[in-house]
């Protein structure tokens, strides 16, 4: 390995070939007529996951971190623009950053594909949005826990200029601040999300939630039904046992390779420099003290006689929340809906977006 190291610091590797083969593993035969001067952004190939893994890729491989003000359009447009960053790294002997937040730079990559980055102020600390303009009610995606608000980067650039619609990341996560406070428990962020849609939104909002973010939604319509118009939950339900599913969630995510696997129905590739950021993602108090004695408690009724318009989404490969979990929580609500994703997993907003943004708008214009 240190040989190997030292190859990429005299500049005896090619990196423009190696993110090109690197890219095209990833993406599959489809794109064989990939080449250095392929308009990435264009073709929408870097969501917010693809851009972590290139990042974490180019780490192991040449033992550099791109700063996260150097990751823009202007030098992740093309496989040949991001080699020339990563050999000037290489020359500079740059080596790896201690706390390098990536987040910063994937959400400048998004506005290339029409999302806006937006700051609001809050009593609860600064938090930052992904926002994109249209018509009809707006609608506020949460994510789960550790993933950022670019999550939804697809999802939201599907709906640009047809619907109004913003994905927060959650106090803690992403770029945006802990809480004030220093309070990270579920109490709190429902707290913090009724405040959000009544002072930035100002109107009631259609609250979509992956994982523990459908139930945080669900908190907020339980809570304060006047906010809330709909609900749409994707990958979540009734957890009867929320002691047992915590402890048993809190062991996989011990072993970042497992839960990666369970997660995905295509995993991406997890490399050292991914798993470094999981893990610190997974061992931060936003994450680990989220979950306390009292939303424990309230699992099993979360979703329970909910009185407005309701969808459910599942992945039928998804085995972090189990199939039947997804059912029971449709089961509490009166006249929900539950749609199925084939060859989809947890992540559904982005591993099957464009299937999500169907079962969204089919639900959406039946609210009139």
């Amino acid at each position: 390995m240190e040989q190997q190291t030292s190859d990429h610091r005299a500049g005896q590797s090619d990196p423009a070939a190696e993110l090109r083969a690197f890219l095209l593993d990833r993406l599959g035969p489809d794109y064989a007529q990939l080449d250095l001067d392929s308009p990435l952004l264009a073709w929408g190939l870097l969501d917010s996951i693809m851009v972590q893994v290139l990042l974490a890729f180019i780490e192991d491989r040449y033992r550099v971190t791109i700063p996260h003000e150097v990751i823009k359009p202007e030098s992740f447009g093309t496989i040949r623009q991001i080699a020339a960053v990563v050999a000037e790294l290489v020359r500079g002997d740059a080596g790896l950053a201690a706390e390098a937040n990536a987040f910063a730079g994937i959400n400048a990559l998004m506005e290339s594909y029409g999302l806006e980055n937006r700051w609001v102020e809050l009593p609860g600390g600064r938090q930052h949005l992904l926002a994109v303009e249209g018509a009809g009610p707006p609608l506020l995606c949460l994510s789960g826990l550790g993933s950022p608000a670019s999550s939804w980067g697809t999802f939201l650039r599907s709906l640009a200029g047809s619907r109004r619609a913003l994905a927060l990341d959650l106090p803690g996560f992403g770029i945006s601040e802990p809480l004030a406070g220093g309070d990270p428990s579920y109490g709190a962020h429902v707290e913090n999300v009724a405040r959000l849609v009544e002072e930035l939104l100002g109107e009631p909002a259609v609250l979509v939630g992956n994982s523990a973010g459908g139930m945080l939604a669900a908190g907020v319509a339980r809570s304060r039904p006047d906010l809330c118009r709909a609900l749409i939950v994707v990958a979540f339900g009734r957890v009867r046992d929320g002691v047992g599913w915590w402890r048993d969630l809190r062991a996989l995510s011990a072993d970042p390779d497992a839960f990666w696997q369970r997660a995905f129905h295509q995993p991406p590739p997890l490399t050292s420099g991914l798993r470094a950021q999981f893990q610190a993602v997974l061992s931060s108090d936003a994450y680990l003290q989220f979950l306390d004695e009292g939303a424990l408690a309230q699992l099993d009724r979360q979703f329970a006689d909910l009185q407005l318009p309701t969808l459910f989404i599942g992945g039928l490969e998804d085995r972090i929340i189990a199939r039947e979990v997804v059912e029971a929580g449709a089961a509490q609500v009166p006249g929900s809906r539950l749609e199925w994703i084939s060859r989809c997993g947890h992540f559904a907003q982005s591993e099957r977006a464009e299937e999500v943004r169907v079962y969204v708008d089919h639900f959406l214009e039946g609210l009139g």
